[in-house]
């Protein structure tokens, strides 16, 4: 099938251009420390609600070999039905194309590409964006996304909630290839009444984000996120991920462990966003030398203060270029600060298969391959503070803890 994304889609960008100076593998490495499970994209408890119905009925069949296909049928009907109460969800994934579709009727279920609400559902839905979530908490298991015993808990009270007659009407629609919106509205008010449920989706936040096999302090992260969460809602605090982080800081709140890596990611982000703001506005600069840069540069070094307590993780992705770079932003080292910078993208794309996008010329001038007509400015290059350039995963943590509270 061919693949075709918008012209806003960041995937539709050609390969290697995204993430020049490889930051994601830092800043995941250090996201993953506190949120084990979940991903930049994956902050709709609604999606994770339907995700666990959506497995529940691709493993209802006899047949395993058609587990995918059921399980994307059930996901384009839970679509239909959230459009007949919320026409305006964004929540939705492949909202545009499920809206034109039930504005079409019928309403195909299926893989054909008439039914894929996405250009690569099984990719970029609820498949492929959400599964591995649930099964680090493990409430899935296996390539066929086999509810667990804990799984199978937590789906027979989404059932309860739902009814039993409208689960059965549910999965009788979801077998069929074609609908008409009539028994679609019919059903919708209980489904999504269903997702609104408070004391459900409570159940749901804990069971997804309380525990972690493979990330010990998440539960800790849960019970402080709570505990954060009351307190904002009395007015002690705005629910942003800075703040709630400031707060994790503070003495006595949070374990040595959790504040170590909080500690860390504080001093790590403000690296990171100067590595990009400086990247970004070499792009703007084709054909400048290399003097001229570095004069330019050089007084806003000035401020940059010596925060590295991300620096004695010895398996920190990258992390000989994040010392060589903050050194040389704390030295002043204007000239030191864009080749470090160079060095790394010339790096990154080269273990891409691709040419760095920046390099100096042997008259000691930049050539720009991938340039940015929008360079950043870099009035903001000596502050440590926000707002941050990465969410470490604390964003979606956010965001679900959130949903789950009345």
């Amino acid at each position: 099938m061919l693949t075709v994304f918008s012209a806003l889609d960041d995937r539709a960008r050609p390969k290697g251009s995204r993430d020049p100076l490889g930051a994601e593998a830092i800043w995941s490495f250090m996201g993953r420390k506190i949120v084990g499970n979940l991903t930049t994209v994956t902050g709709s408890l609604d999606n994770f609600m339907v995700a666990l119905l959506c497995c529940e009925f691709a493993n209802s069949a006899d047949n395993d070999a058609d587990v995918q296909e059921r399980y994307l049928r059930f996901e384009q009907l839970s679509a239909y039905l959230k459009l007949c109460v919320r026409p305006t969800n964004d929540g939705i994934l492949g909202i545009t194309r499920a809206r034109a579709n039930f504005a079409n009727p019928p309403v195909y279920l299926g893989t054909a590409e008439t039914a894929q609400l996405l250009a690569d559902q099984a990719s970029y839905g609820l498949w492929g964006l959400y599964s591995s979530a649930l099964e680090s908490a493990g409430l899935i298991e296996g390539e066929g996304r086999r509810p667990t015993a804990v799984g199978k808990e937590l789906i027979i009270k989404i059932v309860a909630s739902l009814g039993d007659k409208n689960w059965e009407a549910l999965c009788t629609l979801a077998q069929r290839d074609r609908l008409e919106p009539t028994p679609v509205a019919r059903l919708a008010p209980a489904f999504c009444a269903m997702l609104s449920d408070e004391a459900l989706r409570a159940v749901t936040v804990e069971a997804l984000l309380a525990q972690q096999k493979d990330c010990r302090l998440q539960c800790e992260l849960f019970l402080l996120m709570q505990r954060y969460l009351d307190e904002a809602a009395d007015g002690a605090n705005e629910p942003s991920i800075e703040a709630f982080c400031h707060w994790l800081l503070e003495p006595g709140v949070a374990t040595p462990d959790m504040q170590a890596v909080i500690g860390r990611i504080r001093d790590l982000d403000p690296v990171l966003r100067r590595a990009d703001l400086i990247m970004s506005w070499l792009q703007g600069k084709a054909d400048t030398s290399m003097m001229d840069l570095a004069s330019t540069l050089a007084p806003l070094l000035e401020a940059i203060a010596p925060d590295a307590s991300w620096s004695d993780l010895g398996d920190l992705p990258y992390r000989k270029f994040l010392e060589e770079f903050h050194e040389a932003c704390v030295q002043g080292d204007a000239d030191a600060v864009i080749r470090a910078v160079l060095a790394q993208n010339k790096r990154v794309m080269t273990a891409r298969g691709g040419a760095a996008w920046l390099e100096a010329d042997a008259g000691h001038s930049l050539v720009v391959r991938v340039r940015n007509d929008r360079s950043s400015d870099l009035d903001a290059l000596g502050t440590n503070a926000g707002p941050w350039r990465y969410t470490y995963f604390i964003g979606s943590f956010l965001a679900i803890c959130r949903q789950g509270r009345a």
